[in-house]
């Protein structure tokens, strides 16, 4: 049955198309190609998986960790972090995510489109982030310091015991057993004249 459209009321100069439901214009096939444009989009789940753990994965995974995990008890602790990672981190990680794809948005405008009140949350989110990367950036620093000076003086590491241009009297080797501090005689044999609390290790006396 042919389809009929009523034109009463309309302008001469008007022009009325029926057009299915369901199929799309040229108009609206280039708005919504425009609209992935800007958007943008992930070429696979690889590039989406690989900056999620770019984003979640860091200096505090891999150098921090291991500390505060021999610090707070180590596998008492491990199993408390993993508790606390499924029932709180992954689900707080994936509502940033699926609510971030929805309204495609960054982080800085997220919650200022969710609650107008706390627009500001999210500038002041990246301030701390810039923040951080200061001092992130210096820890970065000595990564390559201590890889470049690795490889150039190997076999013997400048770090490895005392008696450098660099090291104090406090410095003490507990693998070789020697110290920089003054030899004294006692009874003639020769000791080393150690406080346990004001000794370093070479390693420490390097960086400092």
């Amino acid at each position: 049955m042919p389809q009929t459209v009523s034109t009463i009321g309309l302008k001469p100069d008007l022009e009325v198309v029926w057009k299915p439901e369901g199929v799309q214009g040229p108009h609206e096939k280039s708005l919504e190609k425009e609209e992935q444009t800007q958007r943008g989009g992930w070429s696979n789940k690889l590039d989406f998986l690989f900056s999620c753990i770019s984003v979640s994965v860091g200096l505090g995974n891999v150098w921090r960790f291991p500390y505060l995990c021999y610090k707070n008890g180590g596998g008492a602790f491990l199993i408390t972090y993993f508790i606390a990672m499924i029932f709180c981190g992954i689900p707080i990680f994936f509502q940033e995510v699926a609510i971030g794809q929805y309204l495609g948005c960054g982080g800085m405008t997220l919650i200022g489109n969710i609650c107008p009140l706390l627009q500001g949350t999210g500038y002041a989110t990246m301030t701390i982030v810039f923040l951080l990367d200061v001092y992130y950036c210096i820890i970065i620093a000595w990564t390559l310091f201590y890889l470049l000076n690795t490889f150039t003086a190997l076999p013997d590491l400048p770090w490895r015991s005392c008696g450098n241009w660099w090291n104090s009297q406090n410095c003490y080797d507990a693998l070789n057993g020697n110290n920089t501090t003054t030899l004294i005689q006692r009874n003639e044999s020769f000791v080393n004249e150690i406080a346990s609390k004001n000794t370093s290790t070479p390693v420490e006396e390097y960086w400092v």
